[in-house]
């Protein structure tokens, strides 16, 4: 790590890591690698803090801070951020970070720093853990063919999941944001598909459950997708709620497009060019062609 074998940090790293099993070296190769984190790692602090993050809701951070710092664990509070940081390795992309008094959400890039000033400002900060369940997995497995994201059941678990729904998370998004303004002011859309596009306008992409939820409450609008949200069998398409999505695009698509005509009516007649209804009559002359009538 290009510590000094009698710097503090060597220390920390030789007493909590090592000694712990958290960094073993690999006994051919000679390198060293970070043990992984699981519900089955030895030691108990570092399993309650895997727990604490891994809990669904707003986790507040003061509470898991005062479980570490009292007995039986009695952690420095220079030593959390190492605990925090190795459960972070594994799901850091499940887990998101929170701060202030607004909730104003930690970015990717600043994740190494929050974890630092957790273990000094534990007050400030609280964490929500992306879990999915029943109706919120069914309706990105229906939405995500439907934006061009193919689902298979190799993708049905694990983490696998979770990252074929941050990739139609990304699609829906880039499609909105593609958007004008006033196609979300449109008077054809309900209050509940307006808030979710507002929801994937942001300029954060929604936490995947938040995301879920407003999916699942856009579906349910449509009678037709009861079933389908019900869950009921082992169904690997749904067309309902993919009709609904679908339902929804033309919808504002026809809207922007309608609104694109005249401004390229306008635009074709200030630079010269012929309307589809203009024939050719010579150099520079352009006639327009008079409507058939019929009798």
């Amino acid at each position: 790590l290009g510590f000094k074998d009698t710097s503090q940090q060597a220390a920390i790293v030789d007493g909590v890591l090592v000694e712990n099993g958290l960094l073993r070296q690999d006994p051919l190769s000679g390198k060293w690698n970070l043990a992984g984190v699981d519900r089955n790692t030895p030691l108990e602090s570092l399993r309650t803090v895997l727990t604490h993050f891994q809990t669904a809701g707003d986790r507040p951070f003061s509470k898991l801070f005062a479980k570490l710092v009292e007995p039986p664990f009695g952690i420095p509070n220079g030593i959390i951020p190492l605990l925090c940081a190795l459960v972070f390795r594994t799901e850091g992309p499940r887990i998101a970070i929170y701060s202030g008094a607004q909730g104003q959400r930690i970015s990717d890039a600043r994740v190494a720093d929050a974890l630092v000033d957790m273990a000094k400002h534990p007050g400030r900060y609280q964490t929500r853990y992306t879990k999915l369940a029943g109706k919120q997995r069914i309706v990105f497995k229906a939405i995500g063919p439907v934006v061009g994201l193919e689902f298979s059941e190799r993708l049905a678990g694990g983490e696998a999941f979770y990252t074929y729904c941050e990739q139609v998370r990304m699609k829906l998004k880039d499609w909105v944001n593609s958007l004008p303004e006033a196609a979300l002011k449109i008077t054809e859309l309900t209050d509940t598909q307006r808030k979710l596009l507002r929801t994937l306008r942001g300029p954060v992409p929604p936490q995947l459950p938040l995301l879920a939820d407003g999916l699942v409450e856009f579906a349910a609008e449509d009678p037709g997708t009861h079933e389908e949200l019900a869950g009921t069998g082992t169904a690997a398409a749904f067309p309902a709620i993919a009709s609904a999505w679908r339902a929804l695009r033309e919808k504002i698509e026809r809207h922007v497009e309608g609104v694109k005509v005249p401004v390229r009516t306008a635009v074709r007649t200030l630079v010269g060019v012929p309307s589809r209804s203009a024939v050719w009559a010579g150099p520079r002359l352009w006639v327009t062609r008079p409507k058939a009538s019929y009798w």
